[in-house]
């Protein structure tokens, strides 16, 4: 089931990451669209360490940077 605002090619992710649902809304936070929802999604960190590790920290930006 697609959540309500996740556009068709979208990250298969995109419903259950926390990232997203903190800061679809901020502004501030425009470029997650780039990696989610965009042609950056196979450069996405969050992404790779699902897949690498199994899990992703919370704090992991799409772009491989941390979250304060």
């Amino acid at each position: 089931m697609k959540e309500s605002g996740v556009k068709n090619g979208a990250c298969p992710n995109l419903a259950g990451c926390k990232i997203w649902h903190e800061f679809k809304t901020n502004g501030k936070f425009f470029w997650i669209k780039q990696y989610c929802e965009g042609g950056r999604q196979s450069e996405c960190a969050r992404a790779a360490a699902k897949k690498e590790c199994g899990s992703v920290p919370d704090n992991l930006l799409p772009n491989g940077d941390l979250l304060n």
